[in-house]
């Protein structure tokens, strides 16, 4: 991985966001964020700020000023613990979700909500946005997956994933073709999303469609547009996969869509391929305990993961080796971030 314009954050236990040189593993600054744990971190695409998702607050760090430890901004609309943070593409805004039972959506000019109160009936655990950067998906405790539609303002789709086990995590593939939701039974189910043809009734799924549920905006929603014309809304059940003997804890594609990697309690990081009907690619092993969290490399030739151990570590996955482990004290690593794009 090269070593230019690379940015590798992690958050631990004892209540330091770390930055690092990645070829090195040199520790090159720390951040105090001693009032929760962080529960996720995003960097912006261009690299200028890390969000960085605690409890109940979204906090923003300058990553440019090596002298600044104080946040420059915080977003304080959540009243539980926020579990999901992320960029738009353009950078323009950001989401979170939390447990509250909310997603929020964050003008990054303003710093204030950006007309999105969206509610959730449960906690929620995960939070990923379409490439089309006009849905996001989310999970929840109660096993849900719901599909939200920020044009309409509304709840398009409604999966009730496992009724018995917690949806941990979910992701997005960047083609747009798949969705992957994981669970606390170790599973794994990949829906591909549809596009519904414009006679087309409610999908033969566990999906239900929502007309009632809307996100709480500050102006009135415009007719809803023509969805037929519009990927992401109709997930369809195409495999579950017993992916690990413990709970999923992390779920992400990688950016070229190729792979698929889960993170378990079970102390393993997996890789399952696409294009082989997501069998099993490879098993990163060397973790001692959970995995909380990964990130690929923005040409998909490495993976970060982040442990209980204390640890974070640099797979190659062109062989499953560990290139570099990073020490981050003697407390769990409860999240990686990574933004390597040129």
């Amino acid at each position: 991985m090269p070593s230019t314009s690379v940015v590798l954050a992690t958050a631990s236990y004892d209540s330091l966001i770390r930055f690092w040189e990645a070829p090195t593993g040199m520790c090159l600054r720390q951040i105090s964020f001693a009032e929760s744990q962080v529960n996720r971190m995003a960097i912006s695409p261009d690299k200028l700020w890390l969000a960085a998702a605690g409890n109940p607050h979204v906090r923003i760090f300058d990553i440019a000023n090596a002298k600044s430890t104080a946040p420059v901004s915080s977003y304080d609309g959540h009243k539980g613990n926020v579990t999901a943070v992320g960029y738009r593409r353009d950078g323009q805004w950001l989401y979170s979700g939390s447990e509250d039972g909310t997603i929020q959506i964050w003008d990054m000019r303003s710093g204030r909500i950006a007309n999105y109160h969206v509610p959730v009936p449960a906690p929620v655990n995960s939070v990923a946005l379409h490439p089309d950067q006009l849905h996001v998906y989310c999970v929840d405790q109660d096993g849900r997956l719901q599909v939200w539609d920020l044009m309409a303002a509304k709840c398009m789709t409604e999966i009730v994933v496992d009724k018995e086990s917690a949806a941990r995590a979910v992701s997005v593939s960047n083609d747009g073709e798949y969705c992957a939701v994981s669970t606390s039974k170790g599973e794994c189910h990949v829906f591909a999303l549809e596009r519904a043809p414009s006679h087309a009734a409610t999908p033969t799924t566990t999906a239900t469609t929502s007309t009632t549920a809307t996100a709480s905006t500050s102006t009135s929603a415009a007719a809803p547009p023509d969805h037929s014309k519009r990927s992401g809304e109709f997930p369809m059940l195409v495999t579950t996969i017993k992916a690990h003997d413990s709970h999923i804890l992390q779920t992400l594609f990688s950016p070229d869509s190729q792979y698929l990697a889960t993170t378990s309690a079970d102390r393993n990081v997996k890789l399952w391929a696409v294009n082989r009907e997501f069998q099993q690619h490879k098993n990163l092993q060397g973790h001692q305990r959970w995995v909380w969290d990964c990130a690929f490399s923005a040409d998909s030739a490495y993976l970060i993961t982040g442990s209980s151990d204390a640890s974070a570590r640099l797979w190659d996955l062109s062989n499953g080796e560990t290139l570099k482990q990073y020490s981050c004290g003697n407390k769990a690593v409860s999240c990686v971030a990574l933004n390597d794009c040129n």
